[in-house]
């Protein structure tokens, strides 16, 4: 009888990491060799309807709950395709694009009891991927391909497309590395490294900067006891009200950057860039103008014909700033369904002194990818980036 249950138990096991292998490769289509090379990964993305629909059965079949903060994020994406469909924009792609991080976002909640089981796999998954992008680096020194809009592109694209698999590896790495032991182990350190090798190499400034601040903050962290601190410094600074405020604060000083003359110095000296963010700030300008179209519920989703049309740039096909992208997708009121979403993963002051390690992890990522976000959108409707908050919000609840 207890042999039978456990096979039985081994089983839901096997099929958790199974459903999560499944979940993961459907979710790269959106790598450039790869659509290439096979042409079946353009239909990927029913694959993600299937898997979707399976999973929302699955919770009526068990009826099982979803979380709050899962609740909000789908919340979120529904309202994109619901701006899109009401501004008569491509709803179809815009429903494919989002059925990546809606399908994780899913998956995880489903399973986050046994997490474990749906990470190892989107770890190991996460590494291949990574490793082939550094042995197409080491091969093609001068980039594997080219496009139109990027002259080096290696395995997993151009500058920042690469931090899509690398920030969800580094960090799966660090929260399995920490189930095991309190100390991090030899194979995720060398994780890191590589990880950061890549973000250099592909001279993705703010990238590399955010992974390299994540790296040092954690290592930090690992060390503290030497120092006998009682309290982590970190916890303090990483507080829901202060990341929320400074981050805000971080936007509006590089949207005023032409005023600012303290932060033009820093761009120019600190960042190697010129004083308009390599012309962003004109992109910015003129994408505030269209936002001002709509500035409550916004335009939905849009793509990168619809950047080029708005900035006059044929090589802005994006925002460039996590902020405005959330701003002309779901105006100011989607915007503050963001920073609810973002402030239920990041620590309350009562929570501070029982914070574990997992936690952190989690935590310093968050604060990292919106790092990322201050001249990037390229992780906004990526596969993990809402997972992010996700795994911090349940790591306080379970």
């Amino acid at each position: 009888m207890e042999e039978s249950y456990l096979r039985k138990e081994k089983v839901k096991i096997s099929y958790a990491s199974m459903l999560a292998i499944m979940v993961l490769l459907s979710c790269l289509d959106n790598i450039e060799v790869l659509n290439s090379a096979l042409h079946i990964f353009h239909y990927f993305y029913i694959i993600r309807y299937v898997l979707i629909i399976l999973l929302f059965m699955s919770y009526v079949v068990k009826r099982k709950r979803t979380t709050i903060i899962t609740n909000l994020i789908v919340i979120f994406f529904v309202w994109i395709i619901a701006m899109t469909i009401r501004k008569q924009g491509d709803y179809m792609v815009a429903m494919q694009v989002i059925s990546r991080p809606v399908l994780v976002v899913i998956t995880l909640d489903f399973y986050r009891s046994k997490l474990k089981k749906v990470l190892m796999p989107w770890k190991n998954i996460c590494l291949i991927l990574v490793l082939l992008d550094v042995i197409s680096m080491i091969i093609f020194p001068n980039g594997l391909y080219a496009t139109d809009l990027y002259g080096i592109n290696w395995f997993l694209g151009y500058k920042t497309a690469r931090y899509e698999y690398i920030m969800p590896l580094v960090l799966i790495s660090l929260y399995l590395s920490y189930g095991k032991r309190e100390k991090i182990d030899f194979q995720t350190i060398t994780i890191c490294v590589i990880s950061l090798f890549t973000m250099w190499y592909s001279q993705a400034t703010a990238a590399f900067l955010s992974l390299a601040l994540l790296i040092v903050v954690i290592l930090l962290d690992n060390f503290k006891d030497l120092f006998k601190q009682s309290i982590n410094i970190f916890y303090i600074i990483f507080s829901r009200k202060y990341i929320v405020i400074l981050y805000i604060l971080a936007n509006l000083a590089l949207f005023s950057i032409g005023q600012l003359p303290i932060v033009q110095s820093f761009v120019i000296n600190v960042l190697h860039k010129d004083a308009t963010l390599t012309t962003r700030t004109t992109l910015w300008a003129k994408i505030f103008m269209y936002i001002s179209k709509s500035p409550m519920f916004g335009n939905g989703y849009l793509n990168f014909e619809q950047f080029v049309y708005i900035t006059k740039n044929p090589y802005a096909g994006s925002a460039h700033n996590l902020m405005i992208r959330i701003l002309i997708s779901v105006g100011f009121l989607g915007l503050i369904l963001f920073f609810t979403i973002i402030s239920l993963g990041l620590p309350e002051k009562k929570e501070k002194k029982v914070l574990n390690k997992q936690y952190f992890t989690f935590l310093i990522g968050i604060v990292s990818t919106l790092i990322v976000g201050l001249t990037s959108d390229s992780l906004f409707l990526s596969f993990f980036y809402f997972s992010i908050v996700q795994l911090a919000f349940l790591q306080k609840k379970f």
